[in-house]
């Protein structure tokens, strides 16, 4: 058996670090996803920092670090997910609305990635278990707005309630 050898025994992967949303994280949460929200479709730059604070924000980790084995690339998504729950059960319903514009953005971009943007954003492509549980929160969310209410605001057009169930009705279709 020489120094490189095959028949070394293997560390067990690291697990994912459990997520825990409390009603307290709920506030600040939602100003940095406003924030990330308000500069989608505008500059590269300001997106991939906004989008690296909240993700920094939630316990992601920085992909180039060792920290990476702990599956923390999907940490965004899988926090926004159980955040979008816990804010409709909390009354909060802006909360989920921003989260899918977020996804909405993200998803047709996320093929065209390399792994240097995904570096930047400290974020991977959104899985589909949490992409499911997000249009399901984003939809229970949509029911307390009426459809020209304005619910988020991109760099450059407000998104109306009614604009957004019809990408939610999309995404499910598809």
């Amino acid at each position: 058996m020489g120094f490189f050898s095959r028949d070394k025994p293997r560390e067990p992967a690291k697990g994912e670090r459990p997520i825990v949303v409390q009603p307290a994280d709920l506030p600040g949460f939602s100003a940095r996803l406003e924030a990330v929200v308000g500069v989608l479709y505008g500059s590269d730059a300001a997106i991939r920092g906004a989008i690296r604070g909240l993700s920094e924000s939630v316990g992601g980790s920085d992909p180039w670090s060792v920290e990476f084995e702990q599956g923390d690339s999907t940490r965004l998504w899988r926090w926004s997910a159980q955040a979008c729950e816990l804010a409709n059960e909390q009354g909060e319903y802006r909360l989920a609305p921003h989260v899918f514009v977020l996804t909405f953005w993200w998803k047709p971009r996320q093929s065209k990635m390399t792994i240097n943007d995904f570096a930047d954003m400290w974020l991977d492509p959104l899985p589909p278990d949490v992409d499911r549980a997000i249009l399901k929160a984003t939809s229970e969310a949509l029911y307390h707005f009426t459809d020209d209410q304005a619910v988020a605001q991109t760099a450059n057009e407000a998104l109306t309630a009614g604009q957004l169930r019809n990408g939610v009705q999309a995404a499910i279709a598809s």
